[in-house]
C-alpha cells in the first residue's frame, strides 16, 4: 500500500546533501526510499569542508556516510522544506513525497551488527 499525500502545505522535500534526489518517472513526484538512497549515499567533502586526520595529522578530504546503526522504533523524516540559495535567498520547494503507509524496508539503511526483528516501518498518525 503506498500514499501520495498531499497535506497542506504540500509537502516538500531535498535530498540531504543537497541534489541527490532525482524525480520519480514523469509524474515529478520524489519517492521516500528514493530520498534515503540519497542521504545515505557516499559523499567526498569539499577543499572547503576537510576533516582533520588525527593519523596523518593533516586536514584531508574524506568521504562521509551517513546510515542507521539499528531500525528505531519510530522513524522521524524531517523533509527539508526551503532551499537556500544564498544567505539572502530562499525558495519554498513544492515537490510532493510518494510514501508507504505500511512496510517501508529500513534494511538497506542499517549499518549495525544486528538488524531488529522487524526492518520494516509503518507510518503513523495518517488515516
Amino acid at each position: 500500500e503506498e500514499s501520495r499525500v498531499d497535506p497542506e502545505p504540500p509537502v516538500p522535500a531535498a535530498a540531504a546533501g543537497g541534489g541527490g534526489g532525482e524525480e520519480d518517472e514523469d509524474d515529478g513526484v520524489l519517492s521516500l526510499p528514493r530520498l534515503l538512497q540519497a542521504f545515505t549515499s557516499p559523499e567526498v567533502l569539499s577543499e572547503n569542508n576537510t576533516w582533520y586526520s588525527p593519523f596523518c595529522k593533516e586536514h584531508v578530504r574524506a568521504t562521509k556516510t551517513m546510515a542507521l546503526w539499528t531500525v528505531p522504533t519510530h522513524l522521524v523524516v524531517h523533509l527539508k522544506r526551503f532551499s537556500q540559495e544564498s544567505s539572502y535567498s530562499r525558495d519554498k520547494l513544492e515537490t510532493l513525497v510518494r510514501f508507504p503507509l505500511k512496510g517501508l524496508d529500513l534494511t538497506p539503511y542499517v549499518r549495525g551488527p544486528g538488524l531488529a526483528p522487524s526492518p520494516a516501518a509503518d507510518a503513523a498518525g495518517f488515516g
